[in-house]
């Protein structure tokens, strides 16, 4: 992007609880952030040109409840497909247009497309006939129309020599599918939402706004009724229930109690929590270590044996017994990695090791992200 870019579009996501919310980051010559939800649930950020990335972050974190209430409103006004009757004159769409169904008795079985119409002959014109001859149908059509594109999707990874991967298409009430880990992309009818990949063997399913687990066979491991629920990992999932979080296991077996606004997962033997509206951290027996006294930071997991915490608008790390080893001095901070930190103080970016001393000062004055060991700034 240019230095002199009035304007800088980029795609971000932040992880709200056991959600996350994507957002379309606009930049513009302005000087305070502004939030929007669209009608068709994406969310914008425009922010001023030399705001950072984490700092918008935040923002958007302190305003997710209210994003996920404007989306879960706007959410039941999309186009809903009707219930097919499969009668003549009813509407059914195919690759993106409408064709008006019409069905007739006829010695053959066929169907066809016929201009706008979508001409339907069985034997004796019943419903379950008419149903059975244009499902089959949609699934040659589909097969075929699917095959194609992923044939042509695949071309542009030729260098990489993948294989083509297994195609099944299956009847679909909604347009949602999943890939699994051994390659087979599935098109699958009968959740409302699913979150398209398997992690660790399960995968998240949305039903009716509850949340559940599937294995790999399409088995219900965890029931869908949460409110919400992670990815695996350790072993455990992070769910709601009841508006509170806690933490489940594949047996669906309770393993900390559902009595936090908030819930990250364990690392080194620790998990960040929010109890009455402070950050705190408990250990895998639930007991509170570290007693709630800081503001909720979504990079606040302890790595390398510290964690970033947050007083006012200040940022600062602590040991596993509460001992503030770095001072709360600093505007933003980034979790450590390889006993290495990214900071920022008085507009100025730096790295410190874990006694706090700067080892690097990077200069650039509006550091973005560490990530995958690359960082982004702005200018």
């Amino acid at each position: 992007m240019s230095e002199g870019s009035k304007e800088q579009l980029l795609m971000e996501k932040v992880a709200y609880g056991t959600s996350e919310i994507s957002f379309h980051l606009k930049r513009a010559n302005r000087k305070t952030l502004g939030i929007e939800v669209h009608p068709d649930l994406s969310v914008w950020a425009v922010a001023p040109l030399h705001s950072s990335v984490h700092e918008i972050q935040e923002k958007i974190l302190k305003r997710g409840a209210w994003i996920l209430k404007q989306q879960r409103y706007f959410d039941q006004f999309l186009p809903r497909t009707p219930e097919r009757q499969y009668t003549s004159g009813e509407t059914h769409l195919y690759l993106g247009r409408r064709y008006i169904l019409k069905t007739q008795k006829s010695d053959s079985k066929s169907v066809k497309l016929l201009g706008g119409k979508l001409l339907v002959m069985t034997k004796n014109n019943s419903i379950s006939e008419i149903k059975h001859e244009l499902t089959q149908w949609y699934y040659d059509h589909g097969t075929q129309v699917f095959s194609n594109i992923l044939e042509e999707q695949v071309k542009a990874f030729d260098k990489y020599k993948i294989d083509l991967p297994q195609l099944e298409i299956r009847r679909m009430k909604n347009r949602w599918g999943s890939c699994h880990t051994n390659g087979k992309i599935i098109l699958n009818p009968i959740y409302d939402e699913i979150s398209g990949y398997y992690q660790n063997g399960y995968m998240r399913v949305r039903n009716n706004g509850k949340t559940g687990i599937i294995d790999e066979q399409g088995k219900v491991v965890i029931p869908i009724e949460y409110e919400d629920i992670s990815d695996l990992k350790d072993g455990l999932f992070l769910a709601k229930k009841s508006n509170k979080y806690g933490m489940i296991n594949t047996k669906e077996e309770i393993v900390i109690p559902f009595e936090y606004s908030k819930i990250r997962f364990f690392n080194e033997g620790l998990a960040l929590v929010i109890l009455n509206g402070k950050a705190g951290y408990i250990n895998k027996e639930n007991e509170m270590i570290i007693e709630p006294n800081y503001k909720f930071n979504f990079m606040g997991d302890f790595n390398n044996g510290l964690a970033a915490v947050r007083k006012g608008d200040k940022y600062g790390y602590i040991n596993n017994k509460n001992e503030i080893i770095i001072p709360i001095i600093y505007d933003s901070a980034l979790p450590f990695k390889e006993n290495k930190a990214i900071v920022k103080k008085d507009g100025i970016s730096f790295i410190i090791n874990t006694n706090g001393e700067e080892i690097k000062n990077i200069s650039e004055p509006y550091l973005w992200l560490d990530r995958d060991n690359l960082i982004r700034f702005a200018k």
